[in-house]
């Protein structure tokens, strides 16, 4: 059985205790990459994601393409937005036990991406074991080698609103990692987004995924 990966970004919404419960009734574990800026405003649905299992990651505080930003603001969206998830995790008594972040966009930097890595570590940040992934193209622009977590399909149901069609782009080959839905050989780390107007297309995708012969799980920590 193929093993998937779920990570939700972009979050918390005003939708995201409604999508939360829904996966846990269901029994399918996610990371959620949250904002920053969104944490300020949706705080609620972050602590009970974390009561209910969930992994909360970083997404920067302001949502910018790391390309275009000073070294000194690289720091400074990681910290804001780490100092709101610790507070998360206080206000849910329970442990952190990881430091995740996922770059907004998937910029991971240009030709500065080796000075970003080098500050997420020095920052205390790892990618967890996302076993089983092994495209060819995944493998080899090192997104299993850095400090972020990447991912290998996405379903674009921010761009594209029917699950018809989000479903035709899962199974097409990724643009950046040749991955598929529909490929044995490899685990997916699948990529949707936490947007209150993508709701029901966000629920449209996952139950469509129930029905195929896929495992949910979570990475194994370091």
């Amino acid at each position: 059985m193929k093993e998937i990966y779920l990570t939700i970004d972009d979050g918390p919404s005003a939708t995201t205790s409604q999508k939360v419960e829904w996966l846990a009734e269901r029994g399918v574990p996610a990371m959620l990459f949250c904002i920053g800026s969104h944490l300020v405003t949706h705080m609620a649905s972050a602590v009970d994601a974390i009561r209910r299992g969930f992994w909360i990651g970083n997404h920067a505080y302001s949502h910018r393409r790391f390309s275009s930003l000073d070294a000194e603001v690289w720091r400074e969206e990681l910290r804001a937005t780490e100092a709101l998830i610790t507070a998360a995790y206080a206000h849910a008594g329970t442990e952190r036990r990881h430091k995740l972040f996922r770059f907004p966009f998937g910029d991971k930097g240009g030709s500065r991406r080796a000075d970003i890595q080098a500050l997420l570590r020095d920052e205390g940040f790892a990618q967890p074991s996302f076993r089983g992934v092994t495209y060819r193209q995944y493998i080899e622009r090192g997104y299993d080698r850095d400090a972020d977590c990447s991912w290998t399909v996405e379903s674009y149901e921010y761009r594209i609103q029917a699950a018809a069609d989000n479903f035709a782009l899962l199974r097409a080959p990724h643009q950046r990692t040749a991955g598929s839905i529909e490929d044995p050989s490899s685990a997916d780390i699948l990529l949707i987004h936490d947007h209150a107007a993508t709701t029901d297309v966000f629920f449209a995708i996952l139950d469509e995924l129930l029905t195929m012969d896929l495992c949910f799980v979570l990475p194994q920590l370091s």
